[in-house]
């Protein structure tokens, strides 16, 4: 380089040990030595006033030329030197350097951005525009960037000023500098970064689950709860790492950190964190709002390369985590957090993740699904990783149910309308004509997972979401508030988590949320029948895990055993059960798991009663409370005595794993291919909706097989009745009168 007037760089002291033969560098996070006379002789004419002529005469006769040349190569080669700059003050030349940032870049930089500050509410933007004033920004009436002071970002107003800057182009950004925590950022830059639309999304996304409900349900604009109030000191700290950042993202632009982060400053923690923010490829502002659109399910070979733990997977648990940890955040991430249950060294894995997003709809009581053993996601599996991933998994696919308003949906037609292309709603749903005449009396009584909502009106005109046909390969509809979550005008449906799972893979997804299908529907055959059932041999199954799991519920003073509950379908379906073991067979638990590899289906229940049992657990040492009358009377009531059906039934043999021949292949379109075709075979057919939210990729679906029956309270005519005769479980076939009246509370 060619040097005018070379000086150390401002943010180092420079101090030279002549007897030493050094010259120390130092500032506050670094410290250099140079050794030599050469850097002794020329250290104190490095003060950007002496030009390379001045520094060369000088030191004529001590140092040569060629030798002071080859020294200042060398200090610009480690970075010790700049060039001299007069565009800033010793102070702002000296933050910058240390920042790594050359000066004579940042003056211009700094000098060129004019600030425009607005206020929104009873807010001054004096203190704010000041420390702008001192950063070496101009403020101005009209500006190249704009920064909106407010104290919540997700007011309204927000949007016409995202509107207003996507028009004109113009970067800006949000400063909340109230309250106990103050959020600055990221900077929105039409046509390259997120704008507010993507950042508002994840903020209300990630809110508690039931306030958002709450807030619907009484009118509110949903606002991001905190302190509103604060203290001057709290405040000027945050406006001063304001002005501090914005002036960072205009002197680095793209490696800034507001450039695609929202960041904190706790002020009760002292503790400032960043947030990653995703641009939506959706967003109606600043994306591809026909990203959203239905098209044909094509469903493609992929072969399973891990088979031992949680279901037949294209990717190890481990591996699915960590493709989509990214999505993990407490403010602006679509899972806030995951977190294990429990010690480490238990064998009961559990992982929390969030709210359950599939529970509220603003039918049912809030307080009391709160309370529930489901009013978190959750994940279990035999090892750590599976669980953890389970859980995350299972938060991404509720949140991917939930309807947004972009959706592809056929709007605003009758049943009568859309004739054969649509779906009956009763043929899903199964309500029997008794449940709707009661239906005031049973939604008063407010029982969990049970709501009855109103007869299907096959005139009336509503919206119908296109759902792809496995069966006859063609779409057929379904009205929208059956397929998703929390749609706003549902009258005739509430859509609910049965048939919903996610996957590495569209085809993992479909396979899984047909197990569970076939899981409730095996799990409401024997429920509300009360059929006795073979037993399970769990050593037959030679799993080192059972044999430890027994011994830690054992020391916890639990039994844990297992029947077989597979159907007319001939898929492998297990409960897990456990009681109290001092004699009273209360307390009891259950889990269900369903797979073509019974070894899977049977690990699937077990894990999955080891998650009631966890929430159980924390429920009885007072730890979390549990309002749910349902759950609480079986708890108190249920015993073996009284529901026999829970103990395999002591008349046949336990079942061996060798009873069943695993029908599973190495392919899962081939074992989607079989299902299908026992689907079929029983006249009955399969659909499956595409959840799959680009700004997530996680593929998600939801499977319907209109025939089978959801394990809730829901008793009109079909398989509930008859196929306990047809199986010759039962001689005649049960009354509505007869049935478990006790609704599943899973």
């Amino acid at each position: 380089m060619f040097w005018t007037r070379p000086r150390f760089k401002h943010h180092f002291r420079v101090d030279v040990v002549a007897e030493e033969k050094a010259v120390f560098l130092s500032s506050d996070q670094q410290h250099f030595v140079l050794k030599g006379k050469t850097y002794v002789a020329l250290a104190p004419l490095l003060n950007g006033i002496n030009s390379l002529d001045d520094i060369v005469a000088a030191l004529e006769g001590e140092v040569s030329p060629p030798s002071v040349w080859y020294a200042l190569a060398e200090l610009e080669k480690k970075g010790y030197i700049t060039e001299e700059s007069d565009s800033l003050n010793p102070d702002q030349a000296s933050f910058w350097s240390a920042l790594g940032v050359d000066p004579a870049l940042a003056g211009p930089k700094l000098a060129k951005a004019k600030v425009e500050v607005s206020v929104l509410g009873e807010l001054s933007p004096i203190p704010f525009t000041n420390l702008l004033e001192s950063m070496g920004l101009t403020v101005a009436a009209e500006g190249n960037l704009r920064v909106v002071l407010t104290d919540d970002y997700l007011t309204e107003e927000l949007a016409e000023i995202n509107r207003e800057a996507q028009t004109k182009g113009i970067p800006w950004l949000i400063v909340k500098f109230t309250g106990l925590e103050a959020m600055v950022g990221p900077v929105f830059v039409p046509g390259q970064t997120v704008c507010w639309e993507c950042l508002s999304a994840r903020l209300k996304g990630n809110l508690k689950v039931v306030e958002q409900a709450v807030d619907k349900m009484e009118g509110r604009q949903t606002v991001i709860p905190g302190v509103r109030g604060g203290l001057a000191a709290g405040e000027q700290a945050a406006l001063s790492l304001a002005a501090l950042e914005i002036a960072k993202w205009i002197v680095k632009n793209e490696t800034s950190a507001l450039a695609s982060n929202l960041m904190t400053l706790n002020l009760s923690k002292s503790e400032i964190q960043f947030h990653a923010v995703q641009r939506l490829p959706q967003c109606p502002s600043c994306g591809n709002a026909d990203m959203t659109e239905a098209r044909p399910l094509v469903l493609e070979s992929r072969v399973k390369t891990f088979v031992t733990d949680g279901g037949h997977r294209s990717l190890k648990p481990l591996e699915t985590y960590q493709q989509f940890a990214h999505l993990i955040d407490p403010l602006t991430g679509l899972v806030n957090q995951v977190v294990r249950m429990g010690p480490e060294e238990s064998q009961v894995h559990l992982y929390f993740a969030g709210e359950n997003r599939a529970l509220y709809h603003g039918r049912y009581n809030l307080k009391k699904l709160k309370a529930s053993l489901r009013s978190s996601s959750a994940g279990k599996g035999m090892s750590d990783a599976q669980a953890k991933a389970s859980a995350l998994c299972e938060a991404l696919e509720r949140i991917s149910g939930v309807f947004r308003g972009d959706e592809p949906v056929r709007k605003k037609f009758s049943y009568r309308q859309l004739g054969d292309e649509a779906v009956l709603l009763d043929a899903c749903q199964h309500f029997s004509q008794r449940q709707y005449e009661q239906r005031e009396e049973i939604n008063r009584q407010e029982i969990n997972f049970y709501y009855v909502p109103e007869p299907f009106d096959e005139e009336a005109v509503i919206d119908w979401t296109p759902v792809w046909s496995l069966t006859q390969k063609r779409f057929r509809y379904l009205p929208t508030e059956y397929c998703y979550y929390s749609y706003p005008e549902a009258r005739f449906a509430l859509g609910d988590s049965n048939g919903n799972a996610s996957g590495n893979t569209l085809e993992e997804a479909v396979l899984q949320g047909f197990f569970e299908l076939v899981e409730r529907d095996c799990v409401a055959l024997w429920w509300y029948n009360r059929l006795p059932r073979p037993g399970v041999d769990l050593e037959s199954f030679s799993e080192p895990y059972y044999g430890e799991l027994r011994e830690e519920y054992s020391r916890i003073g639990r039994e844990l055993w297992a029947i077989d509950l597979t159907s007319d379908l001939g898929i492998p379906t297990f409960a897990a059960v456990s009681c109290r073991s001092d004699g009273t067979g209360s307390q009891v638990m259950f889990g269900f798991g369903t797979h073509l590899d019974p070894k899977i289906a049977l690990s699937r229940a077990v894990t999955e009663m080891n998650q009631s049992l966890s929430t159980l657990d924390v429920v009885n040492r007072g730890q979390a409370p549990l309002e749910d009358e349902t759950t609480l009377k079986w708890l108190k009531e249920a015993t073996l005595d009284n529901q026999p059906y829970l103990a395999p039934d002591p008349t046949v043999p336990a079942q061996q794993v060798t009873d069943y021949l695993p029908p599973f292949h190495q392919d899962m379109l081939e074992d989607l291919e079989y299902c299908r075709r026992i689907i079929e075979e029983m006249d009955m057919e399969m659909l499956v909706l595409d959840q799959t939210r680009p700004d997530i990729g996680m593929p998600v679906v939801k499977v319907i097989v209109p025939g089978l029956r959801h394990f809730w309270a829901r008793f009109a005519p079909g398989r509930l009745y008859e196929v306990p005769v047809k199986l010759g479980w039962l001689k005649k076939a049960n009354t509505e009168d007869e049935l478990n009246p006790i609704p599943m509370f899973w």
